[in-house]
């Protein structure tokens, strides 16, 4: 069984019975359709730092937004990233205080921390030098090189703080990943859709990790469509990106904006 270290679990003992856990409970049981919005807000935020940080990554990189200077593009996306970061721990902080143990007594909640604190730190010590000097991290192959690397680093500690927020919720897939496949049937006259639960392969998905493999690929990908979509949605607001048509910006963003619509729209039909 999946554990957690004693220090760890000893935050969550101290936050039940706290004055934290009181308030958060008090506003999701009270504060009509309060958490539905906040988990959205939380969402969303995903969205947005999925369209800043990743974009400027694979700019970075050179597989987006080639029109725009690597310094250009990080002046103008670090301050949504950190804006949602923000949004994302306070959103994040109401379910984590309202149910302590259920986030510190699980490993997954751990590894997603683990993941998220570097993440931060290497965002943080980029934006810092780049706003040092400008055009930092082009002023010599050795710096460039460095970026790269950095970059490929950030995407990963983001995919892996996406997919653990994701598995929080299925860590008894982890533990015990077969379940029972079963014909599935609901007592109900018999349908199409029952014919299509009770298919090998849809028991498979619902049964084993393959569910929440695909919920969470569905996630990210989700996200990055939002991400990419609003950068475009915000130019034509006229409030980022003003100097370049909005039809450069539209045509270097369209291709991860529909690989993710693809791919998003592949594992939800999976989930369905």
């Amino acid at each position: 069984m999946l554990t957690v270290p004693s220090f760890f679990s000893g935050i969550g003992e101290s936050l039940s019975g706290s004055v934290l856990q009181a308030g958060a409970l008090w506003t999701l049981q009270n504060v009509p359709g309060f958490p539905p919005v906040i988990q959205t807000v939380h969402i969303l935020g995903i969205a947005v730092m999925m369209g800043s940080i990743v974009l400027l990554n694979l700019r970075i990189l050179g597989l987006a937004i080639p029109s725009q200077s690597v310094t250009e593009i990080t002046n103008r996306v670090m301050p949504w990233f950190w804006i949602a970061l923000a949004s994302n721990v306070i959103s994040g902080a109401f379910f984590v205080f309202g149910r302590p143990m259920r986030y510190f007594n699980n490993p997954v909640f751990l590894w997603k921390l683990a993941a998220l604190l570097p993440a931060v730190a290497l965002t943080l010590v980029f934006h810092w030098l780049s706003r040092r000097q400008t055009d930092y991290w082009q002023l010599s192959p050795e710096r460039t090189w460095v970026a790269r690397v950095m970059s490929l680093l950030s995407i990963a500690l983001i995919i892996a703080v996406c997919t653990a927020g994701r598995w929080i919720a299925y860590l008894e897939y982890l533990e015990y990943p077969l379940w029972s496949l079963e014909p599935y049937f609901d007592g109900s006259e018999y349908s199409f859709w029952v014919g299509v639960e009770n298919l090998g392969l849809s028991q498979v998905i619902a049964a084993t990790n393959w569910f929440p493999t695909l919920e969470t690929i569905h996630v990210i990908a989700a996200a990055m469509v939002v991400g990419s979509i609003l950068w475009v949605d915000l130019r034509l607001l006229g409030l980022a990106a003003n100097r370049y048509p909005i039809s450069t910006l539209n045509r270097e963003l369209t291709f991860w904006t529909w690989g993710a619509f693809s791919i998003a729209t592949f594992t939800g039909l999976g989930m369905f």
